[in-house]
């Protein structure tokens, strides 16, 4: 947990790509890159691309192999992905890159997706798609979820494409045993749950249409098709895509792709939305949910958050309230020159696509309950300012 605010580290990157043989003869290629660190630097993240020839990678860092993933990624590519802990100074990075299968390493990370029979069982899949909002209760927890040791997120599959969220009390990974849904056993053996009760909301870092008329978020309500894929379940990091297309926005037809990646070694997860079709000058927005018992927001110019208590479940009898921290950093799409704004249910921040289309952000919770962190309110809110000032 970043608890105090650290100034970001200046970081240069200077990489040279040699490749030694090629595909031609079936030789690995060696991509050699030096990044320099003022200070020791816990947890840097790297995507390097690799090409479409390749399908494998071996990472070493200062010498030392590191666990790493290939990933194929929409409009990127196949990209090698690694996280390492940084020296001062001089950090070189060497990836051989094959077409053989990746090594294993142990697992940091998972992401599940579950499509439920008509004899009630259910069926692991990847990929599901729909016209119209059919999937939502015919997959298990209403989407794809994942998770690192430390939190879980799940995204609801239907018109909302919400982000809920489910808190650990211990770390580990759980979600493939307790299904999102925990029984008694599995409560009384310390397992966590979903925390949250999101309704119509943004929950957390959900991005939403925006109607400046009605001053509200709105859905994707009307729409020609929509799908879901689980790109990678780990061991480095998962990535889940959400896609639309035909999205009738204001009345014309836009096409949207969110790419969610939540990495190993923390609970923040990143969001790279894509627009297509004539987005130009249109807004959107994202930000926290304010529909709770009891909350206290706290907006800043990088961040949008909220620590606030509610009861996680219709049910009030059989659950108590859970406290959670909420917040969003909207690194980038910040629509210049709009306030911040709210609905009745969400604490907001305008946002617009740059010039590609593209609208990039991380969000991230806390909650109450984890037993290896001692969280405040006040200790949240340093959570919240570190991040800002030494992560984006």
């Amino acid at each position: 947990m970043k608890t105090t605010a650290l100034p970001r580290p200046l970081v240069a990157l200077v990489a040279t790509l040699l490749c030694i043989g090629g595909a031609a003869y079936g030789q690995p290629r060696i991509q050699k890159i030096t990044q320099h660190h003022t200070a020791p630097r816990k947890n840097v993240r790297c995507e390097v691309p690799i090409g479409a020839a390749y399908t494998s990678a071996v990472v070493r860092v200062n010498g030392v192999e590191v666990a790493s993933q290939v990933d194929s990624l929409p409009e990127v590519g196949r990209v090698v992905a690694f996280e390492y802990d940084a020296t001062e100074g001089r950090n070189r990075i060497v990836i051989r890159c094959g077409k053989g299968e990746q090594k294993e390493y142990p697992s940091r990370v998972w992401a599940q997706m579950y499509y439920k029979n008509k004899d009630k069982s259910l069926r692991k899949i990847d990929y599901v798609e729909e016209g119209a909002d059919t999937m939502y209760n015919r997959l298990h927890h209403h989407g794809p979820a994942f998770e690192n040791s430390e939190v879980a997120y799940r995204l609801y599959f239907d018109k909302k494409q919400t982000v809920d969220i489910y808190g650990k009390r211990h770390r580990g990974l759980e979600i493939a045993q307790t299904m999102w849904y925990p029984t008694e056993e599995h409560l009384a053996e310390g397992s966590g749950d979903d925390v949250l009760r999101v309704s119509g909301t943004v929950g957390v870092g959900t991005l939403k249409g925006w109607d400046p008329k009605k001053g509200k978020a709105t859905h994707i309500d009307k729409f020609e098709r929509r799908w879901a894929r689980v790109l990678s379940d780990g061991p480095v990091r998962t990535v889940v895509e959400m896609s639309v297309e035909g999205w009738n926005y204001g009345g014309e037809r836009l096409g949207l792709r969110s790419i969610y990646v939540l990495w190993g070694s923390s609970r923040e997860c990143e969001v790279r939305h894509t627009l297509s079709g004539p987005y130009e000058g249109k807004l959107f927005c994202t930000g926290v949910q304010k529909k709770f018992g009891d909350r206290t927001p706290y907006i800043t110019d990088k961040a949008l958050a909220v620590w606030a208590e509610d009861f996680p479940q219709n049910d009030t009898v059989r659950y108590k309230k859970e406290r959670v921290g909420l917040v969003v950093w909207p690194a980038s799409g910040r629509a210049d020159g709009y306030p911040r704004v709210e609905d009745k249910d969400n604490y907001l921040c305008l946002v617009s696509p740059d010039s590609e289309g593209h609208i990039t952000y991380t969000f991230a919770f806390v909650w109450l309950r984890e037993e290896w962190e001692q969280w405040t309110e006040e200790n949240f809110h340093r959570y919240v300012d570190g991040f800002g000032a030494a992560d984006r």
